[in-house]
């Protein structure tokens, strides 16, 4: 599956690129594309501390860009947190690693979640299914409060569930309510990929 789903991102900017994959009896080889000069998102955080939220836009921006690309290319990546994000040092580029947890995207739900726990939406502790859609806004919305924040917001499958958020001071009121609509535990709430790109919070830095 992950090589059908790399094939089918071939030509997509935001997404790490096959370059060949070759097989023998034992082993399967895949050839990627590797920057010159890179740190994947996790560790470019903790080795600054955290992101500021002008930072946290540009590779947040960027992610959902890549992502709805994937989409429209009917690729789930399953598996949006930082480590799987690569960061181009060169040009200050995302790309989208590891598709080793994702799916053909499908409007049907899904009963199998092969990413981090605690990145699981809600639905999914709670009812063993989730839909591909509110799943990944669950998902990025983690992602986009770890890395302003250095820290993902829930530690266990019963403070997912609660969907308490608290958020650490000197968030922004825009940054919050974006979060905060994301993080919903109700899967119907949560806004599509196209509406993040047109919240108040990301259009703050439009033109910058």
């Amino acid at each position: 599956m992950e090589l059908v789903l790399l094939r089918q991102v071939i030509g997509i900017p935001g997404c790490i690129q096959l370059l060949d994959f070759l097989e023998d009896t034992h082993t399967c080889y895949y050839i990627m594309e590797r920057p010159e000069k890179y740190i994947d998102l996790f560790n470019l955080v903790q080795a600054k501390g955290t992101l500021s939220e002008d930072e946290s836009r540009v590779y947040f921006r960027q992610m959902v860009v890549a992502t709805m690309a994937c989409h429209k290319a009917k690729v789930l990546h399953g598996d949006l947190k930082e480590e799987n994000m690569l960061v181009d040092l060169k040009d200050n580029t995302i790309k989208l690693i590891d598709f080793g947890g994702g799916a053909l995207l499908r409007d049907g739900e899904y009963t199998e979640f092969l990413a981090t726990p605690v990145y699981a939406p809600p639905e999914w502790h709670k009812y063993g299914n989730y839909h591909a859609v509110p799943a990944t806004v669950w998902t990025l919305g983690i992602t986009l409060f770890s890395i302003a924040s250095e820290d993902i917001p829930f530690q266990n499958k019963e403070e997912i569930c609660s969907g308490e958020l608290r958020f650490p001071d000197g968030l922004s009121t825009s940054f919050r309510d974006l979060v905060g609509s994301m993080l919903s535990v109700d899967p119907e709430k949560r806004p599509r990929l196209e509406e993040i790109l047109r919240h108040e919070w990301l259009k703050e830095s439009e033109g910058d």
